[in-house]
Parts: C-alpha cells; sequence; structure tokens
C-alpha cells in the first residue's frame, strides 16, 4: 500500500506539469479508495467549468459534461463543504432530498453511479477545486479506507493545481513577451554564459535564414561569413557574456558584412543583468540586438517624443541608439559633434529616469508600441 500511494503522489506532480497524464493518475487513485467508475478532478468559477479531468468513460460522463455540470454547477455542495473534508453526495440534500432530484434520478440512477462522494480541494485564484469519486449500487458505499485516505492526498492535489496555475501563468506571460519581440523591427538574440543563442525573435530568424552576414550553427554558436569574423564576433560575445562585464560602456557593438555586398548588419550586444530585462530566462547572459540597414523603417520619432517628453533631436539620439549605432555613427546621421551627442543622451536619460544609455535601448526595445508589424 505504501509503495501504491508514493506512486500516485508522485503521479500528482507529474500530471501537475503534463495535464495528459491525470488520467493514469486519477485511474490509479480510484482503485486505490475504491472508485474505479469515475474518479474526476473539477475546477469551477462563477458557475462554469473550466477544467474537467475523469476516469470514467466519456460516454457515461458526456451527459452530465452537457447538462448538469452547466445547469446546476453549485447545487450539490456550493457552501456545505469545508475545505479537505470528504463528503456523501447524499448529505446535501435534506433528509430524502437526493432520492427525489433530478440529478439521481434522471443522471446517477440510469447510469448506475448513485453512491458519490466529494471534497473541496482548494478555492484559489483559478477557482474552486473539487474531487468527486462514484460508484455502482451494486458496490455500496464507500469503504472506511477511502474516507481516511483522501484527505491525505488531498494537500498534494493542492499544491500541484498551484503549481499547475503558475506554470500556466509564466507560459502565457513569457507567449506575450514572445509576440512582443516578434513585433520588433530589428533581430533581437539571447545569449547564454558561453554566447551561445538560445533564442531569437522573428526579424533575427530571418537573418539568419537568409545566410547572407551571419548564420547560427549547431549548439546555437553565432557564426559570420568567413572565419576571421567569427572569431572577432566570439570575442565580443565572450566578453560581454563574462561575469562582471560591462560592454554597454566600452562599446558593445559589432558589424556582420555580407557577401551580398549589401550594407553589413550593424549589432549592439548587451549583459542582460545590465538592462534588467524580465523575460523569465535567468540562465542568459546577454543580447544581441541586429539592424539591416536595407529594410530600414520610418522611425517613430513622434512617438517617443509623446511617450517619454523628449526633444525631437534627443528622440533621434535615443532612436539611433536603439538601433545598434555607434556614438560616432550617430554623430555623423545627426551632423552633431560626439560632445553634443552625449548632452542629448544625458537629457534623454534624465527626462527618463534612466541610469545608463542601456535603459535607453530597453526603453525602446522593450516597447511594443514602438514596434513594427514586419
Amino acid at each position: 500500500m505504501p509503495g501504491t500511494a508514493d506512486a500516485i503522489v508522485e503521479g500528482i506532480y507529474e500530471a501537475a506539469l503534463d495535464d495528459s497524464k491525470w488520467v493514469d493518475c486519477l485511474a490509479k487513485f480510484g482503485d486505490l479508495t475504491g472508485s474505479p467508475e469515475s474518479t474526476a478532478i473539477w475546477i469551477e468559477s462563477g458557475g462554469d467549468v473550466l477544467l474537467e479531468i475523469t476516469t470514467t468513460d466519456q460516454e457515461i460522463m458526456r451527459p452530465y459534461e452537457e447538462y448538469y455540470a452547466t445547469t446546476f454547477p453549485d447545487s450539490f455542495w456550493s457552501g456545505s463543504l469545508r475545505i479537505g473534508r470528504i463528503e456523501r453526495l447524499e448529505d446535501f440534500w435534506e433528509r430524502g432530498g437526493y432520492e427525489t432530484s433530478e440529478y439521481y434520478n434522471d443522471y446517477a440512477l440510469p447510469y448506475d453511479m448513485p453512491v458519490s462522494v466529494t471534497a473541496v480541494v482548494d478555492r484559489a485564484r483559478y477557482g474552486t477545486l473539487r474531487l468527486c469519486q462514484c460508484r455502482t449500487g451494486g458496490e455500496g458505499e464507500f469503504p472506511n479506507v477511502t474516507r481516511q485516505l483522501v484527505p491525505c492526498f488531498l494537500p498534494h492535489f493542492r499544491l500541484a493545481f498551484a503549481i499547475r496555475d503558475r506554470l500556466t501563468g509564466l507560459q502565457q506571460n513569457a507567449s506575450a513577451k514572445a509576440e512582443a519581440l516578434d513585433r520588433l523591427p530589428v533581430g533581437v538574440l539571447f545569449l547564454d554564459h558561453a554566447g551561445r543563442v538560445r533564442e531569437t525573435n522573428r526579424a533575427a530568424r530571418a537573418m539568419a535564414s537568409a545566410g547572407d552576414g551571419f548564420s547560427i550553427g549547431r549548439g546555437g554558436r553565432l557564426r559570420g561569413a568567413t572565419p576571421a569574423q567569427s572569431r572577432k564576433l566570439d570575442a565580443v560575445l565572450a566578453r560581454t557574456c563574462a561575469a562582471g562585464s560591462d560592454m554597454l560602456d566600452t562599446g558593445g557593438t559589432v558589424e556582420l558584412p555580407r557577401p551580398s555586398g549589401l550594407r553589413p548588419y550593424n549589432g549592439l550586444v548587451c549583459p542582460l543583468r545590465r538592462l534588467g530585462f524580465d523575460i523569465g530566462l535567468a540562465n542568459w547572459r546577454a543580447v544581441l540586438f541586429l539592424r539591416d540597414p536595407e529594410s530600414e523603417i520610418e522611425p517613430p520619432l513622434d512617438l517617443i517624443q509623446r511617450l517619454h517628453g523628449l526633444s525631437r533631436r534627443e528622440a533621434e539620439a535615443v532612436w539611433a541608439l536603439s538601433l545598434g549605432k555607434s556614438h560616432p555613427e550617430i554623430a555623423d546621421d545627426l551632423s552633431i559633434s560626439i560632445d553634443t551627442l552625449r548632452t542629448y543622451l544625458r537629457r534623454a536619460a534624465d527626462k527618463t529616469g534612466a541610469d545608463r544609455q542601456a535603459d535607453l535601448v530597453r526603453l525602446i526595445v522593450g516597447n511594443p508600441f514602438l514596434a513594427g508589424d514586419k
């Protein structure tokens, strides 16, 4: 028995990570507690059934799902159960009420599942989590061992669904962030401690698939068009990803010449810990932004000005910086001196509360309102 119980507990936490494993887990749980016909988990919120996982034949459960679960979602237990306590379904009605109920006569009896017990596992943000078990009339009441065993498993069910809820939130959050990154007009490549590419956005994937200027090799290794360019790129990435590096202040820019003759890709490498990105990738050490000068987009300068209270020239300087351009390149484009450019960037930092140029970059590349729809 202990071995079986341990296996079920292990199965509960495995199912928290993979919903497809719930059916097998609950089948074993039902066998242990004397409910081989039907062991089900329900999550209900505001009268709506959000999730139903069951070991019962779907032909038996379908009429319940289609009618009773939606028509009487709260009739049998709302306000009557305490968390962690297992109760008989008959106890939800006044004397004799269960045997005269529509549920009993139109569902439980025709499908020979009139004996039921249920327990509220948890009431949390995701809704009310309920565990239900049924037996046939021929099997009669649940054995006493069921009342002893079920409460022992309820904390594990509660924790498993809290984990499941947390993971679902993280997945949704990651999907939203990935979608925002895919809207950026610049290529974004996330790098690990060894400078290997681990995640990319849509623009970066398009650049890499073109095979003109750089590629992503086996193991995520970033390669330039020639061995010499690859070595130079490796050196920049290694310094950026090294512990304690602060490449932005020492010139974390790269240029990737293109054999096709098109203008080179311009890149800016930044340590993630300096940028303060919250992307759920704790082991990623740096990010490489790549700009394709052959596919320039109209800079959203008006929007940058309105969002951050910048002057036109300050907005131009910040936008150019976010595209990975170096200080001399920006100064040349704007026909200003390096000192004047630094003044613009310092004023922009003061107005936005940015502590360093990396924060100014983050304001642009991390803002979906400034992203294109390429």
